[in-house]
């Protein structure tokens, strides 16, 4: 191996460990979650008065109103408005949970009729497994039993 080939691997290896190490320290000092809620070291102070109420309970209505400043019509319409995106998603989200499970069956029901009777009392645990994982919230890779 050649001076400059040791050079090259030994650039590449620091520069992989350092990633990994400073990965590593960043998700446990940092944790992840930590600014998803809210409260990351970026979080500014309020521009409300000290010792005003906020005049809405969304974090998303908070953020809206203190970078936007709005007024008290502007803040009430808004807030209709992301009530009733929520309320849509909620709808939507229903909808395709619907659908997938209706798809689900109906894919359970044909492999079902393949099976031998042996087979179907195994494939029915392997399904109820995986209900009981779903609803769990321990969801993996789609799995050969739908």
């Amino acid at each position: 191996m050649t001076n400059r080939t040791k050079a090259v691997f030994w650039i590449i290896f620091v520069f992989l460990a350092g990633s990994f190490v400073g990965g590593g320290l960043s998700y446990v000092l940092i944790r992840p979650g930590h600014f998803h809620a809210g409260g990351g070291p970026d979080r500014r102070p309020s521009a409300r008065e000290p010792g005003q109420p906020r005049r809405n309970g969304s974090r998303f209505l908070q953020r809206l109103d203190q970078a936007l400043d709005l007024d008290p019509d502007q803040e009430t319409q808004v807030r209709q408005i992301v009530e009733a995106t929520r309320k849509s998603f909620r709808e939507a989200a229903d909808e395709a949970s619907r659908k997938h499970k209706e798809i689900r069956t109906r894919a359970r029901s044909r492999i079902r009729a393949l099976l031998r009777p042996e087979q179907v009392e195994k494939y029915d645990e392997m399904t109820r497994r995986k209900d009981r994982r779903f609803r769990e919230g321990k969801r993996r890779e789609p799995g050969p039993c739908q």
